[in-house]
């Protein structure tokens, strides 16, 4: 996993089509650097860069992994409660 995005249960409840519609925004790009990965590439200008597996999919290790460096990292000083961010 590359990134992840989040917000806060309350902008969720507020703002609910944006939420949607960038989610939806998200995971059309990933599908398509997926599909295309020359053009992106070209984006990155790396023409031999090894590019991850971009996927709209959240894995959920990969997720336990970060918030375990973020930790180790001293960027935090508690694990995130990794269930809880995940839907």
């Amino acid at each position: 996993m590359v990134a992840a995005y989040f917000t806060s249960k309350e902008y969720l409840d507020k703002n609910p089509d944006v939420v949607k519609r960038f989610t939806a925004a998200i995971n059309k790009s990933l599908t398509y650097a997926s599909e295309h990965p020359e053009e992106a590439r070209a984006i990155l200008t790396a023409a031999k860069l090894i590019l991850p597996r971009w996927t709209p999919e959240i894995s959920s290790a990969s997720t336990h992994a970060i918030a375990e460096m973020m930790v180790q990292d001293k960027l935090v000083t508690v694990k995130p409660d990794v269930a809880a961010l995940l839907p």
